[in-house]
């Protein structure tokens, strides 16, 4: 049975994607506009074939390349000036990435050099390709939630967490503030966020019912 799905999947993805080729050519042959429904096409037999073979980590590695190839090609024909497709590159292959590290991820170390390589990867990108803006302020804060998440949720630590990600949420608001007006509107966003560990404190001290 999973054989014939396969079979099934390829016939009609390769029937599909000749017949939007043809309709292409027929009436706007300077625009190939066939690849975005081919590249879609093509995740339909490939999904049958890893995931009846319990592939899933291949899938996700074959599934990362089609998709930074494609990519690619996107950038390539249409802004060639711009190499946007470096910024996609590091967020992308985290799945794969996750797929055959597994557990090692969720460790406190792994957490924290992912993190770390995640971050820096977008901070050298800040550097080389749009210098005049300090955007990579944005993707450090992410990458400092996946660390920090899991660090405490091994301790057990939930009011020492509030208290950590209040801090670490106030100071981007914070810097982002500087980076982007002068105007003052971090305060608005930290105060909102002082509510997290404050409702915690107060959900401790509560007195129990017997």
């Amino acid at each position: 049975m999973g054989n014939q799905r396969f079979s099934f999947a390829v016939t009609g993805s390769l029937i599909s994607i000749l017949f939007l080729i043809a309709v292409n050519q027929l009436t706007t042959p300077g625009d190939p506009w066939f690849a975005y429904p081919a590249f879609m096409l093509l995740m339909w037999p490939l999904s049958i074939y890893c995931f009846s073979r319990n592939q899933s980590r291949l899938y996700s590695l074959i599934v990362t390349g089609l998709l930074i190839a494609y990519l690619a090609g996107l950038n390539w024909k249409y802004s060639p000036e711009v190499p946007w497709v470096l910024y996609v590159i590091p967020a992308v292959i985290w799945w794969p990435i996750a797929m055959y590290a597994r557990s090692r991820l969720y460790r406190p170390l792994g957490a924290i050099a992912g993190s770390i390589v995640f971050a820096e990867a977008y901070v050298l990108l800040n550097m080389y390709l749009s210098p005049q803006f300090p955007w990579s302020v944005f993707t450090g804060f992410l990458a400092i939630w996946w660390p920090m998440s899991v660090i405490f949720a091994r301790l057990k630590k939930w009011f020492a967490f509030s208290v950590c990600a209040t801090a670490v949420t106030s100071a981007f608001f914070i810097i982002a503030n500087l980076i982007t007006t002068k105007e003052v509107w971090a305060v608005y966003p930290i105060f909102t966020m002082l509510w997290w560990p404050l409702s915690m404190y107060y959900f401790r001290r509560r007195p129990h019912s017997a």
